[in-house]
């Protein structure tokens, strides 16, 4: 695939190969891939018409998801059972 980006900065060049995305391969939604795009995210959302999921926002709504859910990771892997370190962290 050709980029679509010659020159225009950054956030244009990330527009025109998410429309190209769009109009050409049927994108419903527009995943961004870097913590460093978190600037585009918004430039993206005000101009096209599917969502755009930006990691940063995303990573800390499933961490904050998980504390309160009081989920963890398998202790089953790892051999055997939780260690009162494990036990302090969930009970926060």
């Amino acid at each position: 695939m050709r980029s679509r980006c010659s020159s225009g900065g950054s956030s244009r060049c990330l527009l025109a190969e998410a429309r190209a995305a769009i109009d050409e391969d049927g994108a419903d939604t527009i995943v961004l891939a870097s913590l460093t795009m978190r600037t585009a995210g918004e430039y993206l959302r005000e101009r096209l018409e599917v969502p755009v999921i930006d990691p940063g926002p995303l990573a800390f709504a499933l961490a904050e998801m998980l504390v309160e859910l009081r989920l963890t990771h398998s202790k089953r892997p790892y051999g055997g059972r939780a260690s009162v370190r494990d036990a302090r962290v969930v009970q926060r």
